[in-house]
Parts: structure tokens; sequence; C-alpha cells
């Protein structure tokens, strides 16, 4: 995901009156509204995928400016989606990015957190199953994502993110039924409703419900 930065000379629409229009008329006759946040490249089909700008293999329904609120009516979603997002937001700022989300999504919408979980890089590393230059990418670093990638603004992840610290912010931004899920084997199925991009022991899952 790429919601937190963009590259010089993007051309970034407010998330104003124009954008929620854009957004609104997307939905129109949609059984379900769901979002995915910072898609990136990986657009997922039947959300409406948001990103800061477009090009560079990134397509996103709807172009948004960076750091701003989500741009829906509150209570209207019924899904969101953040695969790999959470760690590039600055800590300080995490729990009023969560606040946003919980305000965009309706009562008992599904909340779907994807990220790279550090103490699961680290094990593996340990046991000889993933290369040190995975620790280093998933880690709090000034870096790209991926070590040796492509590195944009807001690139950089803030901070040292895995499973049980993710649970744990959910829970005090007032999500409920916070469950970690099985993102580790992809016959468990746990995530076949969400736009998963790949299935791996060095990531994490965690489900949250709004109140």
């Amino acid at each position: 995901g790429r919601l937190q930065g963009r590259k010089a000379g993007d051309a970034v629409i407010d998330n104003t009156t124009s954008v929620h229009v854009e957004v609104l008329k997307w939905f129109e006759g949609k059984e379900r509204r769901d979002l995915n946040i910072g898609c990136g490249p990986h657009y997922a089909p039947g959300f409406l995928n948001l990103d800061v700008h477009r090009g560079d293999g990134n397509e996103p329904d709807v172009v948004v400016k960076p750091n701003a609120t989500l741009p829906v009516p509150a209570g209207y979603l019924d899904r969101v989606y953040c695969g790999h997002v959470l760690e590039h937001v600055p800590w300080p700022e995490l729990g009023e990015f969560l606040g946003d989300i919980r305000r965009a999504l309706k009562p008992g919408g599904e909340l779907m957190v994807v990220g790279p979980d550090t103490v699961r890089t680290l094990n593996e590393w340990k046991a000889n199953t993933e290369p040190w230059f995975m620790v280093e990418a998933v880690m709090e670093n000034d870096d790209a994502y991926m070590a040796g990638g492509e590195s944009w603004p807001g690139a950089r992840h803030s901070w040292n993110c895995y499973e049980a610290r993710v649970v744990k912010a959910l829970e005090v931004a007032g999500f409920i039924d916070v469950e970690p899920r099985s993102i580790q084997n992809e016959q468990v199925g746990d995530l076949r409703d969400w736009p998963v991009v790949a299935y791996s022991r060095w990531q994490f899952a965690v489900r949250a419900v709004n109140p």
C-alpha cells in the first residue's frame, strides 16, 4: 500500500466534495461497499481501490490526498482492507488513522489488516528459512519496503509492526472481536474473501469489527 506518500509532480485530488461525489457514484448499485486502502499495483476487483497517485503500475479507482480523511460519509462502508499500510503510518498518527476507519465503517463493519511481522521474520531467519535482508526489509527503516526495491516518499516503515502490537492498537482504537487470522497457509481459507496478494510465514493478518 502507498497511502502515506506520493511522488513529486503527481496530480493530487483533495478529498473535497468532488472526490466524495466520485466515490459515491462508484458505489451506486453495489450490494456491498468494500474499500481497499493504499492499493498500490494490486488492484482488488469488487473493492473501491484508493491510492495517492496513479501511474507506475498503480491504477486506483480514486486518487486521494495523502494524510486526509477517507472520502466517505460516516457509517458508509461494509468492509475495509489494509494490506501493508499500517506500518507506513507514523506511530503517533496511527490512532487517528484507525479512528477514521472506524468512522467510515458501518456498525458491525469489518476491517482486515495484513502486514509484515517483524517477530515472525526474525524467527524465520533464525530457522534459516528467510534471508537477513528480509529482516532488514520488514523492520522500521528509512528505505523502500523491500530491500533493493522501489522507493517513494512514505515508503519507510515508521515502526516495527507485528501481530500482537497491531491487535493491541486495534483494541485501543475501539475495535471489537479482534482476531488474528491465518496468512501462513492459503489452504486454511481464513482470508479467501479478502484481496490478499500473497501468503507467507513472515506476515500477519488480523480481522476486527467496528462496534
